[in-house]
């Protein structure tokens, strides 16, 4: 038991790159990509949240047609009238009729 875990990393191992999640080299390269496209391809940086909008778009195309409601057959048929019913094991098969 003893020697898995001096194997085994410690639980707060993870702690020494807590607040070190500094996005300042990240955001030194986004700002030359987003020059890059400026320059080359007259494409701005779009806002913030512009890709989480709903849209509405203008088509040609026919509006699709709602799907029919599917019509399944009995899964089960029922017995004919005449068949033997055999006494309930455990009490009333309408129990709740007879309440």
């Amino acid at each position: 038991m003893f020697a898995i875990l001096k194997y085994m990393p410690h639980p707060d191992s993870h702690r020494e790159d807590l607040g070190k999640s500094e996005t300042l080299d990240c955001r030194n390269t986004q700002a030359v990509y987003d020059k890059c496209m400026l320059d080359k391809l007259q494409l701005p940086r779009p806002d913030f949240g512009y890709f989480c909008e709903a849209r509405v778009h203008d088509t040609k195309r026919p509006k699709p047609l709602p799907e029919p409601k599917a019509v399944y057959p009995d899964a089960t048929p029922a017995l004919p009238e005449d068949y033997e019913k055999k006494p309930a094991r455990f009490g009333s098969r309408f129990y709740w009729m007879t309440e």
